[in-house]
């Protein structure tokens, strides 16, 4: 089962590790343990994330998408 919310301008979809699409993800990504995030579709971190690093990531995300 996956949920999806938006929260400015984010979309995060939770995928379970234990079902088919998330251990493919997973694998995929080298995902070892549970929390594995990506970021548009690439592999970003897994395990405890740092907030710091992953507010920089989204910075730099959005400063990416709005030149486009």
């Amino acid at each position: 089962m996956s949920a999806t919310s938006l929260l400015a301008g984010v979309v995060v979809e939770e995928i379970a590790l234990g079902s088919e699409q998330g251990s493919l993800l997973a694998t995929q990504a080298g995902v070892l343990f549970a929390p594995g995030i990506s970021l548009d579709g690439a592999p970003f971190t897994f395990g405890r994330p740092s907030e710091r690093a992953l507010r920089r990531a989204l910075d730099r995300r959005n400063l990416t998408h709005d030149r486009k």
